[in-house]
């Protein structure tokens, strides 16, 4: 899964933060300090919403009341838009056989396996899907 989904949602400190060189921080950098990425980044984390990425190369967060993601970063060739169907046609299957998926369709359902664990779903793309995200559920358990 970890291919797919390069990184987890959190909800980060807000102000940016001047780390020692033991790691620990020494508290909010004062605005006058902050540089364009990292002040942008600071503002809306300060909002209290969801940011996700780094202050210096570029963060995202996404906005509830438009239901709009909102990636910022300096040069648009850090940004890469993956959209649903991409996922569930190439990279879903490219993953799947990467993990030794095997699959049968019945009727109007596919059935992926992948090391003994089995998930239907109404394409190719979903079934393996949803065989990567029970497989993955099932190592971690």
């Amino acid at each position: 899964m970890d291919i797919l989904i390069s990184g987890s949602l959190g909800r980060q400190s807000g102000a940016a933060t001047i780390k020692q060189s033991n790691g620990m921080s020494d508290g909010p950098v004062s605005p006058e300090m902050l540089s364009g990425m990292e002040l942008v980044h600071a503002v809306y984390s300060e909002e209290g919403g969801y940011v996700i990425g780094s202050p210096t190369a570029g963060f995202a967060y996404f906005v509830s009341n438009s239901n709009t993601l909102v990636v910022v970063s300096e040069s648009d060739k850090n940004v890469q838009r993956v959209s649903l169907n991409s996922i569930m046609t190439t990279h879903a299957m490219e993953v799947a056989q990467e993990m030794g998926a095997s699959f049968i369709v019945h009727g109007a359902q596919v059935i992926c396996n992948i090391c003994g664990v089995s998930q239907a779903g109404g394409s190719y793309g979903e079934a393996a899907l949803r065989a990567m995200l029970a497989y993955s559920r099932e190592q971690n358990s």
